[in-house]
């Protein structure tokens, strides 16, 4: 829909993006959303304890440049493990996301990578042994798995059309935050999303929804340098200036902002401040 210009902007995972962007895909990340909502899963007699154990096992995935992927391979590499196309020490599977607990209940995979809702669902209904959680692991727990962005188009031409969205979101983002049962309320009220009050206030307070467009940009750095250097992206890249390119930033938007309890927003001129 990018591509053939049917929107112009919209919200992702954004490690999914990063493959698409390395091969042309004009956008520009403006702020990121929330942090976590990214976790490996084995069964809980698989005698796998982390993920240092996960070499020569197949894992399943919801697609080869999912976000789930693209972390995965951060974390291996950073192990010592292969995951470079000349030097593969794992196999990923494709399954659709739903059909991916099914798939480590039946045996088909030895590990699987699943996004909340769908994780902390597997993990109850099936009692699954949870590995590694984005939220809780020091090198992804400041990363961004969810982000907004633009098209680099938007950024040039509209800048203030791309100005307001940015803000819209990292009000909305900043709100969830402080009121994440109030916000699990809206979703169900306005049928936005499936589940029940408890376990979606759950879900939202486990991640940290404070937006920041400076760690945003930290992130898709962080995550194009290993990429780099594990094979996964351009050889030769300019990861500073790749960054730069997609990432954008606007006069009138802050670093962050904050909802406070009368309800007005104060903004953050930067994350070193908050």
């Amino acid at each position: 829909m990018i591509t053939s210009g049917k929107i112009d902007a919209c919200v992702g995972l954004a490690g999914s993006f990063i493959p698409q962007i390395d091969s042309g895909l004009e956008i520009a990340f403006t702020t990121g959303i929330h942090t976590g909502c990214t976790k490996y899963y084995v069964s809980d007699d698989s005698g796998i304890n982390d993920m240092s154990a996960l070499k020569g096992k197949k894992i399943g995935v919801p697609g080869m440049s999912d976000s789930s992927v693209v972390a995965l391979k951060r974390i291996l590499h950073d192990l010592g493990i292969g995951v470079s196309t000349d030097n593969m020490e794992i196999e990923l599977v494709v399954y659709n996301l739903t059909d991916l607990p099914l798939a480590l209940e039946n045996g088909a995979v030895d590990v699987v990578a699943l996004h909340d809702p769908v994780a902390s669902s597997a993990e109850t209904e099936y009692g699954f042994t949870k590995i590694f959680d984005l939220t809780e692991d020091g090198k992804f727990a400041n990363e961004y798995c969810c982000a907004g962005f633009v098209t680099t188009s938007v950024a040039s031409e509209h800048p203030e059309a791309a100005t307001a969205y940015t803000r819209a979101l990292m009000k909305a983002s900043a709100y969830v935050q402080a009121e994440p049962e109030n916000s699990a309320k809206l979703q169900i009220e306005n049928e936005q999303c499936s589940g029940d009050l408890e376990n979606n206030t759950k879900l939202l307070s486990s991640y940290n929804y404070q937006p920041f467009v400076s760690a945003m940009e930290d992130t898709f750095h962080n995550s194009c340098s290993d990429l780099l250097e594990i094979g996964d992206l351009k050889e030769g890249r300019d990861i500073n200036n790749f960054t730069s390119e997609h990432i954008a930033k606007f006069d009138n938007v802050p670093d962050s902002y904050i909802y406070n309890a009368d309800g007005t927003f104060s903004s953050i001129d930067s994350k070193k401040n908050e």
